[in-house]
């Protein structure tokens, strides 16, 4: 009997040692000093695979025979600033400021019957427009972290025209010894800036991006993939659009918060 006493007094003793041990260490990790990202500023580039649709005839007040453009692909840049902030470990937001370089080419083909010496053959006209679009946008972008290196971000992107430009022209390509009137081989040619573009731009930007910490974590560098998906045209008075597979990279610097014990 005193035996089991004995033992109950044990359990009981135990059982209370490791309820304050377990406390203590709770209390511990939760006054332990553990540092948080406050927020970041950076810098952020990347190369951008554009993608073009219309289905206009030409630019508005210049000249064009062609029938009517598809689509189009071209390439461009976006070089930026960002300032991100985290709320908690997972949400979080990140603003991006940047020039956006818009490049593209709208091809289309016409075939059509042609007289040549009096000898009438399958002709193969090439219509193109060469287009720049410069933008600054700016992008406030909701960011979810699944880990501590995994980001997901969604959110608006806003663009103002800065400048555009443009070069078009129609070419022959079959049959190779015809020529037009003015004894070329090209014709509808002209440049400058596109008439009657939109100055305002509006789509929706979603991306994910891997940070790695260095310089013990004061620095991030981030690989990184967006998509913008273009809600406006880029003309006013014709429907055409630009959206833009982003591949690129980001450098930020961390600012700390060491919380008082």
């Amino acid at each position: 009997m005193k035996h089991t006493r004995l033992f109950l007094c044990v359990c009981i003793c135990l059982t209370a040692s490791a309820t304050l041990a377990s406390a203590q260490q709770s209390w511990d990790d939760d006054t332990l000093i553990v540092p948080y990202r406050d927020y970041s500023v950076g810098i952020y580039g990347s190369y951008n695979f554009n993608q073009h649709s219309t289905g206009m005839q030409g630019l508005p007040t210049i000249p064009s025979c062609c029938p009517v453009y598809g689509t189009g692909t071209g390439n461009g840049f976006i070089l930026g600033l960002l300032f991100d902030v985290l709320f908690t470990e997972s949400i979080g937001a990140q603003a991006r400021v940047g020039i956006h370089n818009g490049g593209g080419l709208l091809r289309a083909l016409e075939n059509e019957t042609v007289n040549t010496d009096g000898v009438e053959q399958q002709g193969v006209f090439e219509h193109t427009i060469t287009s720049k679009h410069f933008w600054l946008t700016v992008e406030p972008l909701f960011a979810y972290t699944v880990n501590e290196h995994l980001q997901f971000m969604l959110g608006p992107s806003f663009g103002v025209l800065l400048s555009s430009s443009f070069s078009q022209k129609e070419t022959i390509l079959q049959p190779s010894d015809a020529l037009f009137n003015n004894d070329s081989t090209s014709r509808a040619i002209y440049s400058g800036k596109i008439p009657e573009t939109k100055t305002f731009a509006f789509g929706i930007t979603s991306g994910i991006r891997y940070e790695i910490p260095v310089m013990d974590r004061d620095l991030s560098i981030a690989p990184e993939v967006f998509y913008t998906y273009s809600l406006t045209s880029l003309q006013s008075s014709e429907s055409w659009t630009m959206n833009a597979f982003r591949i690129g990279l980001s450098v930020q610097y961390n600012f700390w918060i060491y919380p008082l014990p």
